[in-house]
């Protein structure tokens, strides 16, 4: 696992990652790589590119959130699939208490052996339907590529108060997406992210529940 490219990446995205964390990142992304043989995990299958496609492209929220949330948030990933954006963000915000959520058995005994050989005592793991968690109340909200917006925001909403947002990442601003939202939801924001070696559009897309504070949000800050 390359790791000057993952050391370059971070720089350019700004990120001072310290080398507990670039060990545990690399880790990670042999272990993915490793698990993905047997369990189809990723269409990804090579050193590089699970440095860029994965752990860089899940390193590029880490300034959003980090300016949101601080340095202490419940989070939910939702469909975390090969653990992302889920475990990168573990690994980079250790005060975060993490829930990753899949309903496919073998994705979640993957993500089950990365918290235990990575230590991630911050990592819980839920395996079945999001809308099957016991509830609880979380700061953030998080996917990658797991569903529209609407039903993303519909299949947690029982997890949300008024103060948390759903940060879903899509790839090509998702206009249409964004236009089928419940009257109930609004976007806070649109982010153009940047990959660092990668030429792809990828977006983050904020969302929060309208409320007499957020609706005074304009809903076209994007």
């Amino acid at each position: 696992m390359t790791s000057d490219l993952l050391k370059d990446g971070a720089k350019v995205l700004g990120l001072s990652i310290t080398d507990e964390v670039l060990d545990k990142l690399l880790a990670f992304g042999r272990l993915l790589l490793k698990w993905n043989k047997t369990y189809n995990l990723t269409a990804i299958d090579s050193e590089d590119d699970v440095v860029i496609r994965h752990i860089l492209d899940s390193l590029s929220i880490v300034a959003t959130y980090q300016k949101t949330f601080g340095n202490t948030a419940k989070v939910l990933d939702v469909g975390s699939g090969g653990g992302l954006p889920g475990i990168p963000l573990a690994i980079y915000f250790p005060n975060y208490e993490i829930t990753l959520c899949d309903s496919v058995k073998k994705k979640a005994a993957f993500l089950r052996q990365v918290a235990v050989e990575l230590n991630l005592t911050n990592v819980h793991i839920f395996v079945g339907r999001v809308e099957e968690m016991p509830d609880a109340v979380f700061d953030a909200i998080s996917s990658r590529a797991f569903a529209s917006l609407e039903d993303f925001v519909n299949l947690t909403k029982k997890f949300a108060v008024d103060k948390t947002q759903w940060m879903a990442m899509k790839g090509k601003f998702p206009k249409d997406e964004i236009e089928r939202l419940p009257k109930n939801f609004l976007v806070k924001q649109v982010i153009q992210l940047s990959v660092p070696f990668l030429n792809e559009e990828r977006h983050l897309v904020i969302l929060a529940k309208k409320s007499l504070k957020t609706s005074k949000i304009s809903q076209h800050e994007y």
